[in-house]
């Protein structure tokens, strides 16, 4: 039977941070004193607190992002509307069924053609995105690989 695991919800904003840092370095101080341990305590917390800085400008950028892909669906949605009024109105104007026959075959065509192009752009706007929010992340790891990498080669 598994124990049960206890839930902690995360210090809610930056002043709660700074606090509960400060005080863990002021005990810190008061037993080891201001000796390297303290700097090592420093060196952490300004680590810590770009990894938290890494992430808002990852939700930033996400949020941004989504907000930009939202835009591009609604203005392609009225677009689409915008076409099938166009056809159905060029369709009702045929007056034999070969003009009927030639006029679907193009809009076909156009539909299609339409489709490939806003499709790609899509898929490039959604690659940018991820790379945007992708960054500071990847930033901050190979920030850490090089901390963890320098006992290693000392």
């Amino acid at each position: 039977m598994n124990a049960p695991v206890r839930k902690t919800s995360a210090p809610k904003n930056p002043e709660m941070i700074e606090s509960t840092f400060s005080a863990a370095k002021d005990a810190m101080e008061s037993v080891f004193g201001a000796t390297a341990m303290t700097k090592a305590f420093e060196n952490a917390f300004a680590f810590g607190r770009a990894n938290l800085d890494a992430t808002a400008q990852a939700g930033g950028a996400l949020m941004a992002g989504t907000q930009e892909i939202n835009q591009v669906w609604f203005a392609l949605a009225q677009e689409t509307v915008n076409d099938g009024v166009a056809a159905l109105r060029r369709l009702t104007a045929c007056r034999s069924t070969p003009e009927l026959i030639a006029a679907q075959s193009e809009l076909t065509q156009a539909s299609y053609a339409k489709f490939a192009s806003k499709g790609r752009a899509l898929t490039d706007l959604t690659t940018k995105i991820a790379e945007d929010v992708s960054a500071p992340v990847v930033a901050r790891a190979n920030a850490a690989l090089n901390v963890l990498a320098k006992p290693i080669a000392a």
